[in-house]
């Protein structure tokens, strides 16, 4: 159900469509129980008996540990994605992605990060 409502502030009328969440809810003939909830450990169970999943899982470890250090540092020190950004010569957008896992970071992006947090990039090969 929507209804819409106009309020003019300062001669400009605004229309705001106002949802009733009671509305939508009434509508739902479905009880939700914990039943109907998925375990994570049983989702992720589920995933690492497909064939193929461990490998590409772990192929990701190094680009989420790399994003979790990042977190943990800029973290400690109290510094926002802005402010990494402008010391990094990128955007906070930039940032966000890297932060959110959705872009593929470069060796050279991130150890402007990690200058702009006051950290040393370093990268180890092990046998």
């Amino acid at each position: 159900m929507i209804r819409e409502i106009s309020i003019p502030p300062s001669n400009v009328s605004v229309s705001i469509a106002v949802h009733s969440v009671y509305a939508i809810l009434s509508t739902m003939k479905k009880k939700i129980t914990k039943k109907d909830f998925i375990n994570f450990s049983e989702v992720k169970r589920q995933m690492f008996a497909r064939p193929g999943f461990k490998v590409a899982y772990d192929a990701l470890a190094p680009k989420y540990a790399l994003i979790s250090a990042m977190l943990d540092v800029r973290s400690r020190r109290g510094m926002t994605q802005t402010e990494i950004a402008r010391r990094a010569g990128t955007t906070q957008s930039a940032i966000a992605r890297f932060e959110s896992g959705k872009s593929n970071p470069t060796l050279d992006f991130a150890a402007r990060l990690s200058k702009a947090v006051g950290a040393k990039l370093e990268v180890r090969l092990k046998e």
